[in-house]
């Protein structure tokens, strides 16, 4: 079985840092295969780190190890885990980065990564992403059962994302997200949209933040619309984004994350 792991932080890719994390896991496991999920999660954005992880993790083979650091507690008291999924490792900090995924894949075990065997040698208190995160990874998918890595791990934190409210004819939720084409990533579902009896062609009253409304239609595809034009998609994943098209939706609202989103009639 291919042994692939995933990597998912919010370094960069202008330091070295990645590449020895990628160093450490091909010197342990010569022959893992490795994907970057993403590395322009905002500095320190723990909840955007989370999305971008529920987003991609379920469309790899069985068995994948997907590691994802975004860590603003590293060297603190804060746990180093590997969370067991029906499907999936997860391994990673326990701030609540790994568990929307964990939790929607089916969680059947956490361990605290205590084991300095199979840590590097030496462990800094600034990258524990290449020092136990990569390691573990590397040795996850090297076969090494999961007990030989710690104790288990009770009541693994979790963000509390919050989730879209229906009432009546208005859906309320926030801006989770701005990607790289200025798509304004949100937590509502299309099955919000349906359960507030929204259709495909009609155009809707959007507010963000407390800025004034306006219309906006309720589309298929990016293309429905005339060039520049907003529009209301629901992406790929499932979830609703605000976005122009062929162009940047995020720079014409000022949106910012966490901000409130109002849709009604």
């Amino acid at each position: 079985m291919a042994k692939v792991i995933t990597l998912l932080t919010d370094w960069g890719a202008g330091d070295p840092f990645l590449a020895a994390m990628k160093g450490v896991i091909l010197g342990i496991c010569p022959d893992a295969k490795i994907v970057d999920v993403s590395h322009s999660v905002r500095k320190f954005e723990v909840r955007e780190g989370a999305q971008f992880l529920s987003s991609a993790y379920r469309f790899f083979p069985k068995g994948t190890v997907h590691v994802a650091v975004v860590d603003p507690g590293v060297g603190s008291r804060r746990r180093p885990l590997i969370i067991k999924t029906r499907n999936y490792f997860f391994v990673g900090p326990d701030n609540g980065l790994l568990m929307d995924a964990a939790h929607e894949d089916g969680v059947e075990k956490a361990v605290e990564i205590t084991n300095r065997k199979l840590m590097l040698e030496e462990v800094s208190n600034t990258i524990h992403g290449r020092d136990i995160f990569a390691p573990a990874a590397a040795h996850l998918a090297n076969g090494v059962p999961l007990r030989e890595f710690g104790p288990e791990a009770k009541k693994p934190a979790r963000l509390g994302m919050h989730k879209a409210a229906v009432i009546r004819r208005h859906v309320f939720g926030e801006v989770m997200h701005l990607d790289s084409f200025g798509n304004v990533r949100t937590n509502i579902t299309g099955n919000d949209l349906e359960r507030a009896g929204f259709t495909l062609g009609e155009e809707l009253e959007l507010r963000v933040g407390k800025r004034e409304g306006f219309k906006v239609p309720f589309c298929k595809a990016y293309s429905d619309v005339a060039e520049g034009r907003l529009l209301l998609v629901v992406a790929g994943d499932g979830f609703l984004e605000i976005s122009a098209n062929m162009g940047d939706a995020g720079e014409r609202l000022k949106a910012g994350i966490g901000e409130r989103i109002t849709l009604k009639e």
